[in-house]
């Protein structure tokens, strides 16, 4: 028997692990026997997702390398310094 406290610490394992296998056996558990589905997506599902934190400083070496080839003589004097200063 899964409590829910087990099945919303097992989700949230089995997202960071990006295990989907694991996360489809235990969302039907979670629908058999009858516990709360929508704490087993918010505190489960979403709590595994919170996890993984983006990499701002790589997205924009990234985008360094490409947008001003695809943008640079469409945009204005001084957007592409504003984008990349944004959030800093």
């Amino acid at each position: 028997m899964l409590t829910q406290e087990d099945a919303l610490k097992n989700l949230a394992e089995a997202v960071v692990k990006r295990d989907r296998k694991k996360v489809e056996e235990l969302a039907q558990q979670v629908v058999a026997e009858k516990l709360d589905a929508f704490q087993a997506i918010d505190k489960g599902l979403a709590a595994g997702m919170e996890v993984v934190k983006p990499d701002i400083e790589a997205f924009r070496a990234a985008a360094k390398k490409c947008l001003p080839e695809k943008f640079g003589r469409t945009w204005g004097q001084g957007v592409y310094e504003a984008i990349f200063a944004a959030g800093r």
